[in-house]
């Protein structure tokens, strides 16, 4: 009803409830917020694929300037962000 009430693809939204994919990302999930010690929402966890280096955690509610600068520090190409 929730799915149908905020316009989603209702076949699609069953669909993902369970599948492989899903289950598989919510463990992930799982496995890095505990790992990252996430105790409140909002936190987003943002991990650079190019280096070794850990995970930063960003809990709370920023400025959209915030995000932009965490990527740019986190990552050797230039960023620019998009229009809001």
């Amino acid at each position: 009803e929730i799915a149908r009430s905020v316009g989603l693809d209702e076949e699609e939204f069953l669909n993902d409830l369970s599948s492989e994919a899903a289950i598989k990302a919510l463990r992930c999930d799982l496995k890095f917020s505990q790992e990252m010690d996430v105790t409140q929402i909002p936190t987003l966890i943002v991990f650079n694929d190019k280096t070794d280096d850990d995970g930063i955690k960003i809990s709370g509610c920023y400025s959209y300037d915030v995000y932009v600068e965490i990527l740019r520090e986190m990552s050797d190409i230039k960023i620019e962000p998009a229009p809001l």
